[in-house]
């Protein structure tokens, strides 16, 4: 079981890079006369680490095989890197049998000052989890310390990656060092070895040899679906790219997703969280981040406020209710924004070149700091407006018998629901002999094209790309729009772009729908209230009961909802004002005609509590007829809003009774009872 357990160990150190198992052996020392097999495998454990997010990578390699080291043996794909010696001679190649053995030439310099380096450029796009190894020897230990540093800003900060040591003369010192992750995915890096204290004698030689610097894949988002969301909602996110296989993590502008699979080595489907912001996505594995070039976007709930006027009606009748949304009708909208700093995106280019070598005038992505040297004439290095990636293309290295057309295409945008558009972009066209001329098109169908700008003379220079402006408010409401900028020349220099964004303003539109509680007739809404309608902004409602009302309102151009909170419409309480007449004799029956307000639905009318029949004549009448019973008090109305009670008694007189010769007042139309003994002729007198 040993021998099999040693036999496996042995199998993992061999060819890694092509069982895409790559192993990391850490310092380890065991005994193998412990027959113990769980103490073996416990040891194996300890002393390999697995990395299963890629095979190894090395993205520079300088033997120095021949010339003078410009050239690297490995040209990765994101660009040649740079070999330079700074403020040190150079001694061209020598002849030496300390590095790896055989005879490797070395590069060679000597008069080593403080801040003199050795300095490697590279484009680490696309990779992290990078190690920098390299071999050196000095002819004379006095030439003193030195460090390994890392910068992201081509020089302006540096950060150590390594203790200080000292080149040694008796043999050829090796030494791997750690890249920190924030050389991860960066369109350029400096690696410098440099020199850091003073000595007697300056003039020593420092020779280099098998500068490495190797990596592995880290995740690269090309594109997402979809690009947007509602603030507070989730979405189900379909992330594309390369090197997904491995991911330990998906968030949204720092926040992690909700939940994530990976479907492939170049899918993933992520949830977004409910709390997202506006920000890029990102990807993580063992190795490194990976950053989306554009943003998704969170797109904020519309508010909205409802108001009814008046709040308090009469059963039945009319409150206008008003739905008020924010943003405002106009706002900023960001179409499409490309800042070019991936490995990859989603544009297009095209080269239809003759001549010469077409292939080296394609559009191509160019680190900051780029350089380029045409013969006898100057070093051009090329930094963009905010020092970062760019595209370039190039006719003078397509060569003197080049005749260039390049393209470099958007993906489709929808500008639907715009009012104003424009294209904003970083330029340097360096001009040559006036055949040259660089074109902004557009197209609707990506066929035919529509030149809307023009450069013949040269826009910016090589460290401060100009802003560009171009006016498309003549491509707004158009569901596919392409932009496009190509150049046309013959043997001459070169456009870069950068930093492309194209914005207008958006009027929104927005739909409402309203709901009441209680639902139902009661609540008097006009028909169409309940479905989503522009011309739902404004809507007259009858209530005949106190109701509720909710709008909802949803912003057309975002999909994005929002509910107001209820608004309140009351039925007015009723007012007595008067009523007549304002008597009557107990049991003589008759009406009274009562004069008010919001007598519409009333449901009860009552004289001193005694129900009474009644009719509605208007909202401000009523006529009801007198009780049998009713006694002296006030006269009551009663609706869904309420009840109310008149100011003044209604009186109500007992039938009178009178005595022979005595004196009675009687109610009209009321009887008397009179009682007495007749006269001797038997005659009754009666005054009135």
């Amino acid at each position: 079981m040993t021998k099999k357990l040693l036999l496996f160990a042995r199998s993992l150190f061999s060819n890694s890079s092509n069982n895409n198992r790559n192993v990391v052996v850490k310092e380890c020392f065991f005994s193998l006369k412990s027959h113990r097999v769980s103490l073996l495998l416990a040891l194996l454990f300890v002393c390999f680490s697995f990395n299963f997010a890629g095979a190894q990578t090395t993205l520079f390699q300088f033997n120095y095989e021949s010339g003078f080291g410009t050239n690297p043996n490995i040209d990765n794909v994101l660009g040649t890197p740079v070999f330079s010696a700074n403020g040190v001679d150079d001694e061209g190649i020598v002849t030496s049998a300390t590095c790896g053995g055989g005879n490797s030439r070395m590069y060679s310099a000597d008069d080593w000052d403080i801040g003199d380096s050795y300095r490697y450029e590279v484009n680490t796009t696309g990779f992290g989890n990078m190690n920098f190894s390299f071999c050196i020897k000095t002819d004379n230990a006095a030439v003193g310390a030195f460090i390994v540093r890392v910068s992201t800003d081509s020089g302006t900060n540096w950060n150590l990656i390594g203790s200080n040591f000292t080149p040694t003369i008796t043999a050829s010192a090796s030494a791997t060092y750690s890249i920190p992750t924030l050389a991860n995915n960066s369109a350029v890096v400096w690696i410098e070895i440099v020199k850091i204290n003073t000595n007697a004698n300056n003039s020593r030689t420092l020779v280099i040899d098998n500068a490495t610097l190797t990596g592995y894949s880290i995740p690269n988002i090309t594109s997402f679906t979809p690009t947007s969301v509602c603030a507070g909602s989730s979405a189900s996110v379909v992330i594309t790219g390369t090197n997904f296989t491995g991911a330990t993590t998906v968030s949204f502008n720092g926040i992690a997703a909700t939940s994530y699979t990976v479907n492939s080595n170049t899918q993933i489907t992520a949830t977004s969280p409910t709390t997202a912001t506006t920000g890029t996505i990102s990807v993580s594995n063992s190795n490194g981040t990976g950053t989306s070039g554009s943003s998704f976007i969170v797109n904020p709930l519309p508010t909205i406020t409802a108001a009814a006027s008046p709040t308090s009606v009469a059963s039945g009748g009319t409150s206008v209710l008003t739905a008020t949304p924010t943003p405002a009708s106009t706002v900023n909208v960001t179409v499409l924004q490309e800042d070019f700093n991936a490995a990859t995106n989603n544009w297009t280019t095209t080269n239809t070149s003759t001549g010469g070598t077409p292939a080296n005038a394609n559009w191509t992505l160019r680190p900051n700091g780029y350089t380029y040297n045409y013969p006898n004439y100057p070093i051009n290095t090329f930094h963009s407006n905010d020092n970062s990636q760019f595209y370039l293309t190039n006719s003078a290295d397509q060569g003197s018998a080049g005749t260039t057309r390049t393209t470099l295409q958007s993906p489709a945008i929808n500008t639907t629901g715009l009012t104003t558009l424009s294209l904003d972009f970083y330029q340097y066209f360096l001009n040559f002999d006036g055949d040259d001329d660089c074109f902004v098109d557009v197209s609707t169908n990506g066929t035919s094209w529509t030149n809307v700008a023009t450069y013949s003379a040269t826009q910016g220079v090589q460290n401060n790309f100009l802003n560009t402006t171009v006016n498309l408010d003549g491509y707004v409401g158009n569901l596919t729009l392409y932009v496009r900028f190509r150049y046309a020349g013959k043997f001459d220099w070169y456009w870069a772009i950068d930093n492309v964004t194209i914005s207008g303003t958006r009027t929104n539109s927005y739909t409402y729908s309203w709901t009441a509680n209680p639902a139902g007739v009661t609540a008097g809404l006009p028909a169409g209230a309940g479905t989503a309608n522009v011309a739902n902004k404004t809507i007259n409602v009858t209530p005949t009961q106190n109701t509720n009302y909710t709008v909802t309102v949803i912003n057309t151009a975002t999909g994005c909802a929002a509910t107001a909170s209820p608004v309140l419409v009351t039925i007015a309480a009723p007012t007595i004002t008067s009523f007549t007449p304002t008597s009557a004799c107990t049991g003589a029956g008759g009406s009274v005609v009562i004069t008010g307000n919001n007598f519409n639905a009333a449901t009860a009318v009552r004289f001193n509590g005694v129900t009474a029949s009644f009719t509605v004549n208007s909202n401000t009448q009523i006529t009801a007829t007198i009780p049998v019973a009713a006694t002296t008090g006030t006269i009551s109305v009663t609706t869904v809003g309420g009840t109310a009670s008149s100011s003044g008694q209604f009186t109500v007189s007992a039938i009178p009774t009178a005595s022979a010769g005595g004196t009675q007042t009687i109610c009209q139309n009321g009887t008397a009872t009179v009682s007495g003994a007749l006269s001797s002729n038997g005659t009754i007198a009666w005054t009135h």
